[in-house]
């Protein structure tokens, strides 16, 4: 066994026995929460497969059009536009992105709601396909987000937060957040996600598992400080015209984080490079 692999197995073991000792002292969810769960198990379900069957019903020579160079590739990413039952996150030029959430009961350790994506032109895959979106939420971390805010609380909205935050890392910096972090937070509208990186064998992408979820006012200093920053500049790329279609001034484009966290990209950015 080389050095390489031995490294990556301890860091590996170590990992497990954190998360298998946090599970063992993680406070319970209610019974209402639970019920809550299941409730909207049943809802996200219910439109994934509307979603998923919009996506497998759209022809093969439709999407190919749509991604080709020429005048019929407008006509034909409006007519995917059309088919299926979301607007999308973002729309390019022969390229479009649209997520969604899905119920998964087989990751291995709890049951977690999945983002997905519907990507259309991406580089390195067929011209319209279905993938995973670098998220999963754990039906504990949902659970402890509708107990700590008595149940008045968007868990979609929650969720669609800490993934904005996650698509506004620049490449480097996300790299460098699968590669050196053990566990961070990924702001939301109420508090935030904890959340640790993962790769898993078979996907495309590594993805980022909220394990549990804080309140806003029982962040850390630091925390805190973290999260408002964040969200801050999230929310301007999300609402500004100029920002999200990578026009802004420089100054606004490159305005950073607290030390030791990350910049933000142009929502337009992060899908052009797919």
């Amino acid at each position: 066994m080389s050095p390489d692999w031995n490294d990556a197995g301890k860091r590996h073991a170590e990992m497990a026995a954190d998360a298998e000792n946090r599970n063992r002292h993680r406070p319970p969810i209610s019974a209402e929460a639970f019920g809550a769960m299941r409730v909207l198990w049943t809802q996200l379900d219910h439109d994934a497969r509307l979603i998923t069957r919009a996506v497998e019903g759209i022809p093969p020579a439709m999407a190919a059009a749509a991604v080709k160079p020429g005048v019929g590739a407008t006509p034909a990413g409006n007519r995917i536009v059309g088919r299926l039952p979301l607007a999308p996150l973002s729309r390019g030029r022969r390229k479009g992105v649209w997520r969604f959430l899905q119920p998964q009961s087989d990751t291995g350790q709890a049951p977690a709601v999945e983002m997905m994506a519907v990507l259309l032109g991406a580089t390195g895959r067929p011209p319209l396909t279905v993938e995973p979106f670098g998220l999963l939420a754990t039906r504990h971390s949902l659970g402890r987000c509708y107990d700590q805010t008595g149940g008045r609380v968007d868990l979609r909205g929650e969720i669609f937060a800490a993934h904005d935050a996650l698509l506004a890392l620049p490449i480097p910096e996300g790299a460098r957040l699968f590669t050196t972090l053990r566990s961070f937070i990924l702001p939301t509208k109420r508090g935030a996600f904890l959340a640790e990186p993962r790769c898993r064998v078979g996907d495309r992408a590594p993805v980022c598992i909220c394990r549990t979820w804080v309140h806003g006012d029982q962040l850390h200093a630091d925390q805190d400080q973290l999260a408002a920053a964040w969200a801050e500049l999230v929310a301007a790329s999300a609402v500004s015209p100029d920002v999200r279609l990578g026009r802004c001034p420089t100054a606004d484009r490159h305005r950073r984080l607290p030390r030791n966290a990350w910049t933000v990209r142009s929502r337009r950015r992060a899908v052009d490079d797919l």
